[in-house]
């Protein structure tokens, strides 16, 4: 490939909620460009995450950039080809689908800074478009356009510090829309066996977390921290249905690269935002209808809500033992109410210091050393041995049963981009850009 020259795609929103997947469809532009264009891939496909608190995302909010390398007087072809494929297989029909690729020469620095907007921000689509004007990108979108965003995105998207990689097999068009069959067992011992694998099971109620329940094409997705442990995961797997094929991602997933590292006031967060915000407990937290709590933080310009949902398990439960003045750091996505108000649904929780705990007891009676009884409502305390009476009650220091420290919820309730614990002090610090290292696909 004397001739060769190098090539980003990006391709988004293929899918819907009711089926589809861009990485399936992503994993049938790359068998196809490697049979009949002799393509050479320049870096493992990436699996890009985007702002998860994007209204009209469907579900996990995953974009795809493919980088290759193409004879030159081949390229206009494959535009064509990919362009076709993807027309062919997005669920069009879908209200929720707005598919686009776009194709680029040379990634600009300006990609970089629109992929940072991108997960944490909402970027509109005559943006996205000027933006592909002025870095002389091929795009071409469908329906509302709103696909563009995400396919510049993913060619921004270098993942050049920390990442992840999950390989995604795929089940047969017969068996869409049906269980999905596997041996549960194999995954409890693949999750004890292979190295460097994550979130295969919750640790709370044992639910396999590597099996999706939707109408798409995905059979089942491993994570892990490099390629090689996966593909060793792999091998422990018992699927009991036809794999019709495989293929590697690299990925942000797992990273938190969405959740910003520095505190915005509380008064600047914006809706569909990921934000940090940092202040004071200023009312304790309180459970609402469907078991969820919600606990008040206040820094110096203002007061919002937190949320902590019921589905979190565990992590509600430590929300729930902050107390007023308890200084804390929260992360998570800002969704606005019918009333007009904002409220930050917490994905991770950082205390930073923890107020001393009064705990309120009747008063020990100072001659005979016993505690005091209650003399009925607003009346007092009386010994019950000499009988003496005290008016108020005693204020002791109360053990926290929370301690500083960095929490999250468990991993069935981590979105795509949440950083799970078991990757803390895994993070990478950089990635140099190779050939994928074989084998990362099949067929």
């Amino acid at each position: 490939m004397d001739s060769a020259i190098q090539l980003h795609v990006g391709i988004d929103d293929t899918d819907s909620l009711a089926g589809g997947c861009t990485t399936y469809l992503s994993s049938l532009i790359i068998e196809a460009l490697l049979r009949d264009f002799g393509v050479k891939f320049i870096d493992y496909p990436l699996l890009v995450r985007l702002n998860p608190n994007i209204p009209w995302k469907t579900r996990g909010n995953g974009a795809v950039c493919l980088r290759l390398r193409v004879a030159r007087d081949r390229v206009d072809e494959l535009k064509e080809r990919v362009i076709e494929m993807v027309v062919a297989h997005s669920e069009m029909d879908a209200a929720d689908t707005d598919p686009a690729v776009a194709f680029t020469h040379e990634v600009g620095d300006g990609f970089s800074a629109f992929y940072d907007d991108a997960l944490k921000k909402v970027i509109g689509i005559e943006d996205a478009l000027r933006f592909a004007d002025d870095n002389g990108c091929d795009v071409r979108a469908y329906k509302s356009k709103r696909g563009v965003v995400g396919c510049l995105a993913a060619i921004g998207s270098r993942l050049e510090g920390d990442h992840t990689f999950e390989l995604i097999s795929y089940r047969d068009r017969s068996r869409w829309g049906k269980p999905r069959l596997y041996d549960p067992e194999s995954v409890i011992e693949m999750d004890a066996k292979a190295r460097g694998t994550f979130n295969n099971i919750d640790p709370e109620t044992g639910r396999v977390l590597i099996a999706p329940h939707g109408h798409d094409p995905v059979l089942f997705g491993i994570r892990g921290e490099d390629a090689s442990s996966i593909l060793e995961a792999y091998n422990y797997l018992k699927v009991l249905e036809p794999v019709v094929r495989w293929t590697v991602f690299r990925s942000n997933q797992g990273t938190d690269v969405h959740l910003p590292t520095t505190p915005a006031p509380i008064t600047s967060v914006k809706p569909y935002e990921s934000v940090c915000a940092e202040g004071t407990v200023t009312a304790p937290p309180r459970a609402i209808r469907g078991g969820h709590l919600i606990l008040t933080l206040g820094d110096s310009t203002g007061e919002i809500e937190c949320a902590a949902y019921e589905p979190t398990g565990s992590f509600r439960k430590t929300v729930s033992k902050l107390i007023r003045a308890d200084r804390v750091r929260v992360f998570g996505g800002v969704r606005p109410l019918e009333d007009g108000r904002l409220t930050l649904n917490v994905e991770k929780l950082q205390v930073l210091e923890l107020d001393d705990a009064v705990e309120s007891r009747p008063p020990i009676c100072p001659r005979c050393g016993i505690r005091c009884k209650s003399s009925g409502l607003r009346q007092g305390y009386r010994c019950r041995r000499c009988g003496r009476w005290q008016q108020r009650r005693e204020a002791l220091p109360s053990r926290r049963s929370i301690s500083v420290g960095t929490f999250v919820p468990p991993p069935r309730a981590n979105r795509h981009l949440t950083k799970p614990l078991a990757r803390y002090g895994l993070e990478k610090a950089q990635y140099s850009v190779m050939v994928p290292a074989e084998p990362w696909h099949w067929p």
